[in-house]
């Protein structure tokens, strides 16, 4: 047990050095705390069997503790079928937060009223309000030929309803844009459990639909078309690693295997200097 605790303190104690070495010289933040992370969970492998798969999933879990699966193993509720293997926690709570990837606390974000994060690593996003975690979730960002971009973005403009200008099959709902130039949004779709996009940020549809409800519009001048107010800051971070097991795959060897690295919040807290001036990035 000692030697667990002083693992874990040296990990996040990593942790904030990293980030707060990295910034320190540009003034700013005060706010030194150490980000925290989730309770440590453990995880195995689970085969579903039988005739009535599907019946006996939805009978023997709540709502609640079906979305936490599925966030889980980054997959649409239609996957679950016969054969299906599926990383499943050794403790199911109701609580979503529980399980997330992502620090309880930023900190260094605190003075920003909305911020959301989305990791291509380990295929998740999370929205946190005044430095504060209040939702996490899965996503597909783009497959190896046309990859989610990595940056700094702003939601600029949203639909209920949106076709694909590159194949009219493609409707999304719930879309929020965030990359106008490439037509690069937020929006409900089917989730395979890998990164499988055109470059989009697909997401369940109760994710999409509170996103669509809960970030702001940019505000573009009538006069000039000139983005006058950027909408709520987007950060594209880290760097999925095609051909190799996906993070969540690991986590019955290895707990952290989807926590955030030093590396991936020094690249997130790399942006705060630029969301505080409000440039607007890829208009």
């Amino acid at each position: 047990m000692d030697l667990l605790f002083a693992t874990v303190f040296c990990l996040i104690s990593t942790l904030s050095y990293s980030a707060t070495n990295s910034i320190s010289n540009q003034n700013i933040f005060t706010d030194t705390s150490l980000p925290l992370f989730p309770f440590e969970i453990n995880y195995h492998l689970d085969t579903l069997t039988g005739k009535t798969v599907v019946a006996d999933f939805n009978a023997r879990y709540q709502e609640e503790e079906r979305d936490i699966i599925f966030a889980i193993n980054r997959m649409s509720s239609s996957l679950i079928r016969k054969g299906k293997v599926l990383i499943m926690p050794d403790s199911l709570s109701q609580h979503m937060l529980d399980y997330s990837p992502f620090p309880d606390s930023l900190p260094v974000f605190d003075s920003l009223p909305k911020l959301i994060l989305i990791g291509r690593r380990i295929q998740a996003f999370a929205i946190y309000e005044g430095g504060r975690l209040i939702r996490w979730g899965p996503v597909s960002s783009g497959k190896k030929s046309t990859p989610t971009p990595a940056g700094l973005f702003h939601t600029n403009f949203k639909a209920l309803v949106k076709v694909s200008s590159e194949n009219d099959t493609w409707i999304m709902p719930w879309y929020f844009n965030f990359y106008a130039r490439r037509g690069i949004a937020m929006h409900q779709y089917f989730l395979p459990g890998y990164p499988a996009s055109h470059g989009c940020v697909r997401m369940q549809e109760k994710d999409a639909k509170w996103i669509y409800n809960w970030a702001d519009l940019w505000k573009v001048s009538a006069k000039t078309g000139a983005v006058t107010i950027t909408g709520t800051p987007v950060i594209i971070f880290g760097d999925y690693v095609f051909g190799a097991t996906p993070p969540w795959i690991n986590l019955p060897n290895d707990k952290q295997a989807t926590m955030l690295t030093a590396e991936e919040l020094e690249e997130i807290y790399s942006y705060l200097p630029v969301i505080q001036k409000d440039v607007v990035l890829r208009k």
